[in-house]
């Protein structure tokens, strides 16, 4: 829901509200929520801090990948090319894990005919760009794609409001939910207030967002939050202008936008966590919600990927891919929409134990990972698979710490670091010290073919 930054490594979170879920250990550790980018260069297994994460578009530096960014450069027109492999016989298979992330459905309403209107001060920068992204992203197959799967529809689109104001120097999330309710009760052209209402606010790179004491920009990139205007409870967005390289200020506030407006539309009242909608992992994989920073809402889930960031055929500005229940199931890249004739192939390492990880600080929270003491080894399967016929493809690990330069505690070992669909490989993984943030050890595993590669999660408890 809101982008952090921690150790000097942006994360892409997305904030929910300024409070912390109730049912969830922590709502502000989102990874890049709505667009954040949770780009981070990736050096033999260290994560190095380069690259910002910040929800709400950071641009990624290279993806959390050993060195070939997952899925084509973060801001390409399709993505990247896609290896096709050989034509597919009739005896092909596709040979997905049954152990695949799902985001839960926690029952509250989406905005089915979502109502858009896009709100800046006198004198922002980017006022004609944001107004034309916002007005036409929801007619695009990139907003169907991702966002159709859960009951959002096309939004209509209300004329967009330039406030005669100066935006203010600094200002609260609490204070922005005073302010919107005193603009839409002034009657300055703010639509009226309802459920399916999604008020968009951009501030200017002069204005300081505070929420949960951290700092627009330095803290977090963008979130969303709900707020009872005129006695209904509606959706607001903020979208601060930071600017993550590579990418331009321009990119990061859409990829922050785009992230954003998902998530609103999919979990529009996230805070307190009865309230919410599609937010939050299944118990088993907890691991990927505190690993990509955040809720676990649909853009937080494809946030900490490079390939997530593109900008789509047909349209002017970046988006961020969200991620699709339905396709992570069907064995397709769980971030959708998924570039034209990819062949997606992936390895999931199979998590053998139920384990204790620390979440925001918070103990007490279980996940599925691989129970491994201090000073020993436990070999545990990688299943590959891929949506179609290609040839093998290479595999490595890495430990993932969001400190800048933490200390590596993990070894692996495999034995074999080549295979294709249907292969069980074998990672041996030697644990010499815990990273405190996750009271165990986080890891990824990277697939590479050529100049293509994607990325799966892992945890090692104590």
């Amino acid at each position: 829901m809101r982008t952090w930054l921690l150790g000097g490594v942006t994360l892409l979170v997305a904030a929910c509200s300024g409070g912390a879920a109730t049912s969830n250990p922590g709502d502000g550790g989102e990874a890049r929520d709505t667009g954040v980018d949770v780009a981070i260069t990736a050096d033999a297994g260290q994560v190095d801090g380069t690259g910002p994460i910040a929800e709400g578009g950071g641009g990624d530096a290279g993806g959390l990948d050993a060195g070939a960014k997952d899925t084509g450069a973060p801001h390409d027109s399709g993505g990247g090319g896609a290896d096709t492999g050989t034509v597919a016989d009739g005896g092909w298979v596709i040979d997905v894990p049954t152990d695949i992330p799902q985001v839960g459905d926690n029952g509250a309403s989406v905005m089915k005919t979502p109502v858009f209107q896009s709100i800046s001060f006198s004198g922002y920068d980017q006022v004609t760009d944001i107004d034309a992204f916002v007005a036409s992203v929801g007619a695009t197959p990139y907003w169907h794609d991702a966002v159709a799967e859960y009951g959002v529809g096309v939004p209509t689109v209300q004329p967009a409001v330039h406030l005669t104001a100066t935006a203010p120097k600094t200002i609260s999330d609490t204070g922005i939910q005073s302010w919107l309710a005193s603009e839409v009760s002034a009657g300055v052209g703010l639509m009226a207030p309802s459920a399916n209402a999604l008020y968009i606010i951009s501030y200017p790179s002069t204005t300081t967002v505070t929420l949960d004491s951290s700092n627009s920009c330095t803290g977090f990139g963008a979130y969303h939050n709900s707020a009872s205007v005129g006695g209904v409870q509606v959706a607001y967005a903020v979208i601060p202008e930071c600017t993550y390289a590579p990418s331009t200020t321009l990119q990061t506030t859409t990829d922050s936008l785009s992230h954003e407006l998902a998530e609103a539309t999919t979990d529009p009242v996230p805070i307190p966590f009865a309230s919410a909608s599609w937010q939050g992992t299944d118990v088993a994989h907890t691991f990927w919600e505190v690993i990509t920073g955040g809720d676990g809402e649909l853009g937080d889930m494809c946030s900490f990927f490079s390939s997530s960031f593109y900008t789509p055929a047909g349209f002017t500005y970046d988006v961020q891919r969200i991620w699709s229940n339905t396709a992570a199931k069907q064995g397709h890249d769980p971030c959708q929409p998924e570039t034209p004739n990819e062949v997606y192939f992936t390895s999931v390492p199979l998590m053998p134990d139920t384990v204790p990880i620390v979440w925001d600080t918070q103990t007490g929270y279980m996940t599925e990972g691989a129970q491994i003491a201090v000073g020993a080894s436990k070999t545990i399967p990688v299943q590959l698979y891929s949506e179609g016929p290609m040839a093998a493809w290479t595999v490595a690990a890495y430990e993932y710490s969001p400190v800048a330069n933490a200390p590596k505690y993990l070894a692996f070992t495999w034995d074999s670091t080549t295979g294709q669909n249907g292969d069980t490989l074998h990672l041996t993984i030697t644990v010499s010290g815990t990273d405190a943030t996750y009271g165990g050890n986080a890891f990824y595993i990277e697939s590479t073919s050529g100049s293509l590669a994607h990325t799966w999660l892992g945890f090692v408890g104590r």
